[in-house]
């Protein structure tokens, strides 16, 4: 069979590119939502009362280096699942490496600005990626617990340098 090429893409058979793997050496690929383990550790200073109240479920996370994870092989991301009440998010922050929220369930508002000052909604498979060193937050705007999917832009130090509002500002972070 001989290879194709289009602009983007190369066609190629499958004993070129293609690996063939065992379902049992497929399994540290595999994360499934009831096994996942909540990380109650994770990000102390912006998970708190009475905003802060979540759960967060780490699905990817090279070599677990976010914590408990469902698939700790190499990857050049960290995504993890958030369980928010109601009114629920987290404190206005910011990381050196841009983070991508998808709303799986329910309703978010997405806040950014050193006051969080502009904001968008998401319903249900919407997606926001907000840039580096943008201060942002969200809030659970419906009226049942939602799932927030959050991947972290880049395999190395999430948990570095996050920077945060001081507490007592976080009554003013309103969408």
């Amino acid at each position: 069979m001989q290879t194709r090429t289009s602009d983007r893409y190369r066609y190629s058979p499958p004993q070129e590119a293609g690996i063939d793997i065992s379902p049992g050496d497929m399994k540290p690929y595999i994360a499934r939502f009831a096994d996942l383990v909540e990380d109650k550790e994770i990000f102390p200073d912006i998970k708190t009362a009475p905003i802060g109240d979540r759960q967060h479920f780490h699905v990817i996370s090279p070599n677990a280096h976010l914590g408990p994870s469902g698939i700790t092989t190499p990857h050049q991301f960290h995504m993890s699942f958030l369980k928010v009440p109601p009114g629920h998010g987290a404190r206005l922050h910011a990381h050196r490496l841009p983070e991508v929220f998808t709303v799986l369930r329910g309703r978010f508002a997405i806040l950014w600005g050193n006051q969080a000052q502009h904001h968008v909604e998401l319903g249900e498979f919407d997606t926001i990626s907000v840039p580096n060193n943008v201060m942002r937050t969200f809030r659970n705007i419906g009226d049942e617990e939602g799932l927030l999917q959050v991947i972290y832009d880049g395999g190395g130090e999430v948990l570095g340098e996050i920077f945060v509002q001081p507490a007592d500002q976080d009554h003013e972070v309103q969408p």
